[in-house]
């Protein structure tokens, strides 16, 4: 199954992040499940460069080469920003992970902040894409 993660979700693995929640076990549970080769990540350069604010360069290497055959890298193309711009122009970096997701036919985008992609739910549902926390890992184990 291949699955879209937002930024966030990556972030919150390299960095081992909680909060009210422990978001690092979340994200960890799909990347073990990412080793396990029951998913397939779809990661975009545009996550990349939001990671890259919070995660050192050596780091995301390293995570990327240890899940090197189970991941999908995607480029942003002018055609998908200008997609991202008509269906969320007041959200555009969270509108250009919505349409990346559905470019690369992912299942499930995951984001912790779901809040943040409600103008694109029905979008994402129009293109055969679930959005889902990442606790909601739980359920595809």
């Amino acid at each position: 199954m291949l699955v879209y993660v937002d930024s966030n979700v990556l972030i919150d693995y390299l960095k081992n992040r909680s909060g009210p929640e422990p978001y690092y076990k979340y994200a960890g549970w799909i990347v073990k499940l990412t080793v396990a080769c029951k998913l397939y990540l779809a990661i975009s350069d545009h996550a990349e460069k939001e990671v890259l604010k919070y995660v050192e360069r050596e780091v995301w290497a390293s995570f990327l080469e240890k899940l090197r055959q189970k991941v999908r890298r995607i480029t942003v193309t002018d055609e998908d920003r200008e997609e991202a711009m008509s269906i969320g122009s007041n959200n555009l970096p969270d509108a250009l992970h919505a349409v990346l997701a559905a470019r690369v036919g992912a299942e499930i985008l995951f984001t912790r902040n779901l809040a943040d992609f409600v103008d694109f739910a029905l979008y994402l549902k129009n293109k055969g894409v679930k959005l889902r926390h990442p606790r909601a890992i739980y359920g595809l184990l």
